[in-house]
């Protein structure tokens, strides 16, 4: 439910860079330990890069797009 809330704020427009980035960063974090779904935070975190290029924030979540791949492909071997 509070990541449906946070995705209304992401849809009213003028929102500021940084308030978008850090609600995205925060609906991975839900994603990624509360809903256990892997998937879709690797989605939220790929929208980080497109929306921010070239930003801290862009990086740090290239890195940690890069250790949920890295857990997968562990686990499968």
């Amino acid at each position: 439910m509070a990541v449906d809330q946070i995705e209304l704020l992401l849809g009213m427009g003028n929102q500021p860079g940084v308030k978008r980035v850090e609600w995205l960063t925060l609906i991975a974090g839900w994603q990624l330990q509360l809903l256990q779904d892997e998937t879709a935070a690797m989605e939220t975190l790929t929208k980080i890069i497109a929306d921010l290029p070239n930003t801290p924030q862009a990086f740090s979540a290239q890195r940690r797009l890069n250790l949920i791949k890295a857990d997968i492909a562990a686990r499968k071997t």
